[in-house]
């Protein structure tokens, strides 16, 4: 391992190579920044400091320290960051750092002075190809790694490399192709919800135990809970992750079982705040990917429109007697719903399992391609549809359409 050098023997690479951050800023413990271009290798080796001295090649995970412009100028390598590089390609290179602010601008700053231009939206190179383009700009937005990993597969090239392959041999195996597409697109209800958290709404009757449930959900008391019907009079949310899926929970005001969703009716009984509530929970409802029907052992389900997605939950087991029930699944003959108690947690695991299966039924292999974005669903539905190999080759050719657009760098 060479020495290091001072600011004024280090060389000056040409503004050809550019950095950006890969990772959303204030979300994880690590960092990525991605290095790409001509002289990436100079300008990361002028502050990297490898543990081991074997030169680094694509595909390796390097563990080192990052030895900062000012730590260089006192000759104090010891007390450098340590980092992990990956090294993509001969002229692409990922650091993975801390994922504080300060520890980024450090880094980004030694890049600078190296001569790197520091881009702040997706990776400037005209070069890179639009649907890598688009993966990065999702990549920043991720919150949970499960995500993030797809998002990065696609970063690396899995869906445009599909997409290149499949336009040099759509002449000979369109049909193929077409399947392909199809496949792609069962994971596009997922991989198009990446930067996003899935919205969950509980809704029952008054006093069946839906802020209860959303506090065992979470794992802490978001929601205020007593024994007295109408505690909940607004729409509280919350946020959290399921089985690597991120989660915004509403917990909505009691509902009376007479109420009509599409017509707004059965308020009669109810003051002006509780209406406000229940049209607020309502608005919720139309919008949710998913809602949780919650009851108790003495109330029925609250009616909702057949088109939303639901799980049926039963809430307070514990207070169900011998005679109520025949196995964990089945109350006075009702086998759909998840008995739970929200008091001692008995069936929160259940239903947490469920709520994962019912929002992500199909997810990518690691590698393979996904859709990140409604612009290649739509594209990938016209390959789907296509009834010859010109179809076939005319959607793919959209699906990688060169950007016109490019990010704005810093000065």
């Amino acid at each position: 391992m060479s020495s290091p050098q001072s600011n004024t023997d280090q060389k000056t690479v040409t503004p050809r190579t550019a950095a950006t951050v890969l990772t959303g800023l204030g979300r994880s413990a690590i960092a990525v920044i991605s290095v790409a271009g001509d002289q990436a290798a100079s300008a990361v080796d002028q502050y990297f400091h490898r543990a081991t001295p074997s030169p680094m090649h694509p595909g390796q995970i390097r563990y080192g320290t990052w030895s900062s412009s000012q730590n260089q100028a006192s000759q104090n390598q010891a007390s450098g960051e340590s980092i992990v590089v990956t090294p993509i390609d001969v002229d692409q290179f990922e650091i993975h750092c801390h994922g504080g602010q300060a520890a980024i601008d450090v880094i980004l700053s030694d890049l600078q002075v190296a001569g790197v231009e520091i881009a702040t939206g997706p990776h400037p190179m005209t070069t890179k190809p639009l649907l890598i383009r688009e993966a990065e700009s999702v990549l920043i937005e991720c919150t949970t790694a499960q995500n993030a990993a797809i998002a990065m597969d696609q970063v690396r090239g899995s869906m445009n490399q599909w997409a290149e392959d499949a336009l040099t041999s759509a002449r000979q195996n369109w049909k193929s192709i077409i399947e392909q597409a199809r496949e792609i697109l069962t994971y596009a209800p997922l991989t198009t919800h990446l930067t996003q958290p899935y919205r969950i709404v509980l809704v029952g009757a008054p006093n069946v135990g839906k802020s209860s449930l959303t506090n065992a959900i979470l794992g802490y008391n978001r929601s205020i809970t007593m024994n007295t019907a109408g505690t909940t009079r607004d729409v509280l949310h919350a946020e959290t992750i399921i089985g690597g899926i991120p989660i915004r929970i509403s917990d909505t005001a009691g509902i009376r079982q007479n109420t009509g969703f599409e017509q707004n009716t059965g308020f009669e009984q109810a003051d002006e705040i509780e209406k406000e509530g229940i049209r607020r929970a309502i608005q919720e409802i139309e919008t949710a990917d998913l809602v949780i029907r919650v009851r108790d052992p003495e109330t029925d389900f609250a009616a909702i429109p057949g088109r939303i997605k639901s799980i049926d939950v039963t809430n307070k087991s514990d207070l169900i007697t011998d005679g109520q029930f025949i196995d964990s699944h089945i109350v006075d003959g009702d086998i759909s719903a998840i008995l739970v108690s929200a008091t001692n947690g008995d069936g929160v695991e259940t239903l947490l399992s469920t709520i994962k299966n019912q929002l992500v039924q199909h997810r990518p292999s690691a590698g393979s391609p996904a859709a990140v974005n409604q612009r290649q669903v739509e594209a990938l539905r016209r390959i789907s549809n296509a009834g010859d190999d010109k179809g076939v080759i005319e959607a793919v050719a959209a699906l990688i359409a060169k950007a016109t657009d490019l990010p704005q760098l810093d000065a």
